[in-house]
């Protein structure tokens, strides 16, 4: 028997802000929770929680030692999946939600089953509840396939989908460090329709202690492996590169790797990715400082390493 929604909430170390996050639920509809706490030092008073939640159950598991963010949401998604839930959402310890977010990311996805992942706008607060500014993300399919070529279109957090995705799609990769949800989210878009709420519906914060912000380099380099991995296999399925019938672009370019490389070299379509990069010195920001990738972050043969993870040449090719 199907139970309706879930929401996922990993937790390292921030007990008070996941007893603030689980406050903020206030919904006109009932959903359980499961909290996967990543190894933390500091332990949650998991008791006090299940007897101030009143929308339904708290299920709590913790991994040891701390394995990351990526594995603790396969853990969540893996008990989703095996209770059957129809929906999974997510939320950080941290974050606020506004009331009633989930019954209307859930009412939407009722009334339009051609959409799979749901994610909302966000207020953008420090670590203090001020206001930074407001994330309004592109609301369509098409808007969002456009922008996530340069960046994620969805602010992870806010996000609710389809547990249908799952039969596709196992979970979150384990090989993009503090970029997990930028590949799960090209992943989902590659075959399933998805959108945001055109409203602000959680207050999101940002701390200078998070993933994001201490490991800033790490996620741009992981985020343009991702961006490059995509593309490829895009412009090979729109432009039939090589006059050849391919079934799965993103195997095809594991196993060719020469092919590629002389496509790479010879300063085609694919060499334009590099380009725009080049141009625009494309900004990451860290809420604190921008972050720019230039010229020599990016180069032919360091584009041939990020597809294809090959360490000999990676060795001897590295990137800045």
């Amino acid at each position: 028997m199907h139970k309706e929604i879930i929401i996922i909430i990993p937790h390292y170390n921030n007990p008070k802000g996941l007893c603030k996050s689980v406050a903020s639920i206030k919904e006109e509809i009932k959903m359980d929770i499961v909290i996967i706490d990543d190894g933390s030092q500091q332990e949650i008073n998991i008791t006090k929680l299940r007897k101030d939640y009143k929308l339904g159950r708290i299920y709590y598991k913790k991994q040891q030692p701390n394995k990351g963010i990526a594995q603790a949401l396969n853990v969540g998604i893996d008990f989703a999946r095996k209770n059957e839930y129809k929906y999974i959402a997510r939320l950080d310890a941290g974050d606020i939600c506004y009331a009633n977010k989930y019954n209307k990311q859930y009412r939407y996805l009722e009334k339009h089953s051609d959409i799979k992942l749901l994610g909302t706008w966000v207020r953008v607060v420090d670590s203090k509840g001020a206001e930074l500014f407001s994330l309004k993300h592109p609301v369509g399919y098409n808007q969002i396939k456009r922008a996530m070529c340069l960046n994620s279109a969805f602010v992870h957090p806010s996000v609710m989908f389809s547990s249908e995705i799952l039969k596709v799609i196992k979970g979150y990769p384990l090989n993009y460090f503090a970029a997990e949800d930028y590949a799960f989210f090209f992943d989902v878009i590659n075959k399933f329709k998805a959108e945001n709420y055109p409203e602000i519906l959680m207050d999101y914060s940002v701390d200078k202690n998070s993933i994001s912000s201490k490991h800033r380099k790490q996620q741009v380099k992981n985020r343009i492996k991702i961006m490059i991995k995509n593309e490829i296999a895009r412009v090979m399925k729109t432009n039939n590169l090589f006059g050849e019938k391919i079934s799965n672009y993103m195997e095809y370019t594991s196993a060719n790797n020469e092919k590629i490389r002389k496509v790479l070299r010879k300063g085609t379509q694919f060499t334009n990715l590099s380009k725009k990069y080049h141009q625009s010195r494309y900004e990451y920001t860290n809420f604190d400082k921008p972050m720019k990738v230039s010229e020599h972050d990016i180069n032919f043969d360091s584009i041939y390493v990020l597809i294809n993870d090959d360490k000999k040449h990676a060795d001897r090719n590295p990137i800045k």
